[in-house]
């Protein structure tokens, strides 16, 4: 399966996260998720 495909609730903490001003890096090792995942979704 080429992507990944994630759930409205994890999107949305990457959402909530992001304008509160954490990093990237920091947000992917906390939710366990690649950083390029989290930046698609930022």
């Amino acid at each position: 399966m080429k992507g990944v495909i994630i759930e409205l609730d994890m999107y949305s903490e990457i959402r909530t996260r992001y304008a509160n001003g954490e990093s990237i890096r920091y947000i992917a090792v906390s939710l366990g998720i690649a950083r390029q995942t989290v930046k698609k979704y930022c």
